[in-house]
């Protein structure tokens, strides 16, 4: 609101009561379809014919800013899966924009075209979020079909950040965008993974015109684990500079430093004050040391109050009704630790499958979710997420670029200032999946195994279940320790089991331990006077990654992981193991010297006891497309000892 305010008032008295020209009416699709049906002319794949999105900023009467918008957009449809999943087309809602204007029409292959009209609109609702939306209902649709629609529509204008995608799945043929505003504000414009340049220049003395002109644009292909969105060709746009009044960096990030911080260091009333110590007290945050004073914090207001879009914003409202929308719930977690005195920055940031911040184009369109970040322990909370905890913000939300908001005081005078740093990932050392097993066979019947089990998760695998198990039933106790024995052997009947480290105070702190003895018959065979014990079968079964076509992507883990297994078989009397060098795999890749990824399987044999160690280790995120074999290899490891079989023969 504030940078609106200073864009109208610094122009008002030019352009108050003086009309400018709309571009969108000049507009219209070619009338002629023969055009349109030469160009899609043995074309075997859907593909767009014609893409083309145009802004225009525009003063109203009165002085009020507003944006239209026209996206006009013609494909071809060539098979019945294609058709299937573009048979209609959905229309903006009534809340974020008032639709002026809407033609759509279906052209067939052999020239017939049926024209839709606003009668052909239908109305549904979502049943989760129960809001309604509007589209069309392409009739007539065959293969080789055409089908072509255009709108226009009007909004509040978005100044601070836009993405136009430049690519899309299937090839385009032509691409066209055009930004047109008043000529006094000046656009920064920037593309991503694209060397399509745009262009300036003016209309008349009034209006100034950005435009981008591409053509035959290949397509643009998602693939598994790729950040697909982050890495799309794609088109960024801001207001930057108001040039009538001298307004500039309109859009920069120590004005958003600035403005967040006058929102959420604001000064709480006495009556507030007190309902936030009495949230300390009952936390039990005043009486902990150290981190555990955040720990205390996160699991009170993420137990205790709901995060929705619905939610109160103000501090007042929040403590009454329990319930905040994500700027809420950040303005209660920095009210708390305000008052505990610990030392914390807010940090905005993006999933890095989405956006990438970029430290040289501020825009506020990469500012999309919050963190909180503890300089004295390196470490960040994420305010509004209910499902994760201290020390383990969502991972997606980490190894990438953040805006840090750092108070500044001179004299009594307090602001922020704001500075893009990275947001380093929880190493791997912190999110453990570790396994210990022994493993004896019945002296009257080979065949049947009694197998000692414990496992620890900690960090992420752990942050899914620790936090509720304080809450949760014996039954649903049991479903998660059958599911754990089940993951070692899918028939092994369960002897015993416990877990550990279930209460609130061990979140982020102490691993969640299960401990379990399980029977089963399913892990040996008789073959002759052999047995073939399936070893491999203990830790799991493992992820393979198989590879039909060349990688053109990097890959991104969530998180850094590693896993630790002990294995002790103990070998019956009078039998000795044919194959044991099965046991041995060692894959690993260094980069720049450092280890980032690897799988490694020995043993050790001491009389009848065979010691089986199998670890993995990954401390890197993001895979390169030319780390991108060496990673597979290290997964396709694992999946290799998960295939190991002993045999057990006997002695001669």
């Amino acid at each position: 609101m504030r940078i609106q305010f200073v864009i109208i008032c610094g122009v008002l008295g030019i352009f108050l009561g003086k009309a400018q020209e709309l571009q969108y009416q000049k507009f219209n699709w070619d009338s002629s379809t023969k055009q349109l049906l030469k160009k899609a002319k043995g074309i075997k794949e859907k593909t767009l014919l014609h893409d083309k999105v145009e802004v225009q900023f525009v003063y109203e009467e009165g002085g009020e800013l507003v944006e239209y918008m026209l996206m006009h957009r013609a494909m071809v449809l060539c098979t019945d899966e294609e058709i299937e999943s573009n048979n209609k087309l959905y229309l903006p809602r009534k809340e974020e924009a008032e639709l002026l204007l809407t033609k759509a029409r279906v052209i067939q292959p052999k020239g017939r075209v049926i024209e839709l009209d606003g009668s052909k609109v239908l109305t549904a609702k979502d049943e989760e979020s129960g809001q309604q939306y509007s589209y069309f209902a392409f009739e007539g649709v065959e293969k080789g079909s055409i089908v072509e629609y255009y709108y226009v529509k009007k909004s509040r204008p978005r100044l601070n950040g836009s993405r136009i995608w430049l690519a899309e799945s299937n090839p385009k043929q032509e691409m066209r965008f055009d930004l047109y505003s008043p000529v006094h504000l000046e656009f920064a414009l920037k593309t991503y993974h694209s060397d399509i340049i745009f262009e300036k220049d003016t209309i008349g003395e009034k209006t100034a015109h950005w435009k981008l002109r591409a053509y035959d644009i290949p397509s643009f292909e998602d693939e598994p684990q790729a950040p697909y969105l982050a890495m799309r060709p794609q088109l960024l746009y801001k207001l930057h500079n108001n040039n009538y009044n001298g307004v500039d960096d309109i859009s920069g990030y120590n004005e958003v430093a600035q403005n967040l911080y006058a929102f959420y260091y604001r000064e709480v009333s006495e009556a507030l004050s007190q309902k936030l110590d009495a949230i300390l007290d009952r936390s039990g945050a005043r009486q902990a040391q150290g981190e555990d004073r955040i720990r205390a914090i996160d699991q009170e207001l993420k137990t205790n109050f709901l995060t929705h879009e619905q939610g109160a914003i103000s501090l007042e409202k929040v403590l009454e009704t329990k319930a905040a929308n994500s700027r809420g719930m950040v303005r209660l977690y920095v009210a708390l630790l305000t008052k505990l005195g610990m030392e914390h920055q807010i940090v905005l940031t993006s999933d890095r499958r989405n956006m990438v911040l970029d430290k040289n184009f501020e825009a506020h369109n990469f500012l999309n979710d919050f963190l909180l970040y503890f300089p004295s322990y390196h470490s960040y909370l994420s305010p509004d997420d209910a499902d994760t905890r201290y020390g383990y913000p969502p991972a997606y939300l980490t190894d990438c670029n953040g805006l840090y908001i750092e108070e500044v005081a001179i004299g009594s005078y307090r602001s922020a200032v704001a500075h893009v740093k990275h947001i380093d990932a929880v190493p791997a050392s912190k999110s453990k999946d570790n396994m210990q097993m022994r493993i004896q066979f019945d002296a009257e019947d080979l065949g049947i195994n009694t197998i000692s089990y414990t496992r620890e998760w900690s960090g992420y695998y752990a942050m899914y279940y620790q936090p509720y198990l304080h809450m949760s039933s014996e039954e649903e106790r049991e479903e998660l320790l059958d599911y754990i024995a089940k993951n070692v052997q899918e028939e092994a009947e369960v002897i015993r089991s416990e877990m550990l480290y279930t209460t609130v105070g061990d979140v982020g702190k102490n691993p969640l331990i299960f401990k379990l003895e399980l029977e089963t018959e399913a892990l040996t065979e008789k073959a002759g006077n052999n047995y073939l014990f399936k070893l491999g079968e203990l830790i799991g079964e493992q992820q393979q990654m198989y590879q039909e076509k060349e990688r053109k992507l990097p890959y991104e883990s969530e998180f850094e992981r590693m896993y630790e297994r002990k294995i002790v078989l103990e070998i019956p009397k009078g039998y000795t193991i044919a194959n044991v060098e099965d046991i041995r795999i060692k894959r690993e890749h260094r980069i720049g010297g450092k280890r980032v990824f690897s799988f490694v399987s020995d043993y050790r044999l001491q009389g009848n006891t065979l010691e089986i160690d199998a670890d993995e280790f990954y401390a890197q995120n993001k895979i390169a497309l030319k780390d991108f074999q060496a990673y597979r290899k290290v997964i396709n490891a694992a999946a290799d000892f998960n295939k190991v079989v002993l045999v057990l023969q006997p002695k001669k």
